[in-house]
């Protein structure tokens, strides 16, 4: 993972995803691929800080919380 800003791996801004279950005006977190095959996640109150995590490490992440 890193959370350092990297030009060009950042995803266009039409492409981030979030919860349908999401309150308009809450905070959530939003997720997207970005070009280079990393996950990115971002907070939507927040969205200059974003995460960025391997593909394996978001499956490891995730797959306890899919149904």
């Amino acid at each position: 993972m890193t959370t350092e800003p990297s030009p060009g791996l950042q995803p266009p801004a039409n492409t981030w995803r979030k919860s349908r279950h999401s309150e308009p005006d809450a905070s959530c977190v939003e997720v997207t691929r970005a070009g280079n095959g990393t996950i990115a996640v971002r907070d939507s109150k927040s969205r200059t800080a974003v995460l960025q995590f391997a593909p394996e490490e978001w499956r490891a992440f995730i797959t306890p919380y899919r149904t």
